[in-house]
């Protein structure tokens, strides 16, 4: 099974199924165990490369995975960590204090708001390679 263990944050991580990447690469653990899952992961095509909800701070991981992983398909990932706190005039107010319909549209805005950052990214990599996609979970 293939597993990635991220050191410090999610948004300096890439993952490229079972190939070698040069020493400059950002720091990512990789434990490889074989299985039918670790073979077909071998002959994918496509880097994942996790970015945060700041096109800046992640820029340059983008960059140095299209210039590391040119022939390849990217996908970027974002992996969504749910407020705790919603930011109101006047002050923050805990998201346990509201109304499950209220919590839905507060959500769903969070949903589109990370759908919006994602689409800059790949206009960032449409620019620079190939086709991209994205996945939020």
């Amino acid at each position: 099974m293939l597993t990635l263990h991220l050191g410090v944050s999610p948004t300096h991580a890439v993952l490229d199924g079972m190939s070698d990447m040069p020493n400059t690469r950002p720091s990512v653990a990789v434990d490889d165990e074989i299985s039918e899952e670790s073979t077909s992961l071998a002959i994918d095509d496509t880097v994942y490369v996790a970015v945060g909800k700041d096109v800046g701070e992640s820029k340059s991981t983008l960059l140095w995975a299209i210039q590391n992983f040119s022939m390849k398909k990217v996908c970027l990932v974002h992996i969504h960590q749910p407020a705790k706190m919603i930011p109101l005039i006047g002050g923050n107010f805990p998201v346990s204090r509201l109304e499950q319909d209220e919590l839905r549209d507060f959500q769903e805005l969070e949903r589109k708001i990370m759908h919006k950052v994602l689409d800059d990214y790949i206009s960032l990599v449409s620019s620079s390679s190939g086709p991209c996609r994205k996945a939020l979970h």
